[in-house]
């Protein structure tokens, strides 16, 4: 298949993607809805077969599994060629926007004139490799902060094409992945930094406030070093509050201010700090290049062992981007969870 990162437009609505509505009243229903009408007024009835046997496909767990064993049969027959030419015309037209910026503007202005938005996104994101957070040798460190830094300024370039071709249709989409801009084993090391900070007041506050003076005596707990005093006492006193809750700790610990990286010192290196600044300018460069298009943009969840730090850089951007009275320009997404769990989310996020 070609080796190039295709720029994809998400599925457009849900309702096309009922593939669990299998009898055909339970089809038709959904059909005759008006919103499932403009996804697919325009489409011929072949084109709605191939879109429900691809979707169904999907479905199909062993399916899934064995693709990459066909895909490696097919390489070794010489039949790369006409099994990329079957996908192209099947599974391709349903997820992908096209594979060049032209493509997908041409793909843009056809749903727009149907009534249907997009959202671009840039098929790129990584996980944590066992070898990524076993690492200890400081010069393969540096090497792998190096690789990262230039893969992800790479991706931060070609983020910006596509705010540039989404400007095209107003009121676009373009998502982000944030793991695609930094180490990700660095953003699972600050998440469990963060965690086990907001557990430790949790366990101390015993669900009540706590004075500066006590939050200054959790801090310097969680961190094991007398030399941390000065920094506590610069992201403490702070805060506009004499009595601190769990909304306002989390506040404190913005990573946005050089005290705080300092603070997780004992967990981040020099370079580890670095990142972040870098990943930060990448992810502001983004929005601000949105915001002049009229573009918004959608900081995609990912992985739980990596969200609490993803949130952070997104809360960062919101702050600086969007404000009172107009239409925002960067939007946080969150992992699908059960109603308490939103609920419970929503009451720890900090006030800006």
């Amino acid at each position: 298949m070609n080796s190039s990162k295709p720029i994809w437009s998400e599925p457009p609505t849900y309702y096309e993607m009922r593939t669990h509505d299998t009898n055909v009243e339970g089809i038709l229903s959904s059909l005759a809805n008006g919103k499932s009408r403009i996804a697919v007024q325009n489409k011929s009835t072949l084109d709605l077969m191939i879109s429900y046997s691809v979707y169904k496909a999907c479905s199909l767990k062993w399916l899934i599994e064995v693709t990459p064993t066909l895909f490696s049969y097919a390489e070794t027959l010489h039949l790369t060629q006409p099994l990329n030419f079957i996908i192209r015309r099947t599974i391709y037209n349903q997820f992908l926007g096209g594979e060049s910026m032209e493509q997908c503007k041409a793909t843009m202005a056809r749903l727009k004139n149907n009534g249907i938005g997009v959202i671009l996104a840039l098929s790129a994101e990584t996980d944590v490799k066992e070898q990524d957070v076993k690492e200890q040798d400081e010069q393969d460190k540096d090497r792998l902060s190096k690789g990262f830094n230039h893969k992800a300024d790479e991706i931060t370039r070609i983020t910006k094409d596509c705010i540039l071709s989404a400007s095209a249709q107003p009121g676009s989409f373009v998502a982000v992945k944030v793991s695609a801009l930094i180490s990700p084993s660095l953003l699972q090391i600050v998440t469990d930094s963060l965690s086990q900070l907001y557990r430790s007041f949790e366990e101390h506050a015993g669900g009540q406030t706590m004075s500066q003076s006590q939050v200054c005596h959790v801090v310097v707990q969680h961190r094991g070093q007398v030399n941390v005093d000065e920094n506590v006492l610069d992201i403490v006193h702070n805060c506009s509050y004499s009595e601190i809750d769990l909304v306002e700790f989390k506040h404190m610990l913005s990573l946005n201010r050089p005290a705080v990286l300092d603070l997780l010192s004992n967990v981040l290196t020099w370079q580890d700090k670095q990142d972040w600044v870098q990943m930060m300018r990448r992810l502001d460069e983004i929005c601000s290049l949105a915001k002049s298009c009229g573009v918004k943009i959608l900081i995609d969840a990912e992985q739980t062992y990596l969200q609490l730090a993803i949130d952070q850089a997104a809360l960062v951007m919101e702050q600086r981007h969007n404000k009172l009275g107009a239409c925002p320009t960067v939007y946080n997404t969150c992992m699908v969870a059960q109603i308490s769990q939103v609920l419970q989310m929503l009451s720890n996020l900090p006030y800006w």
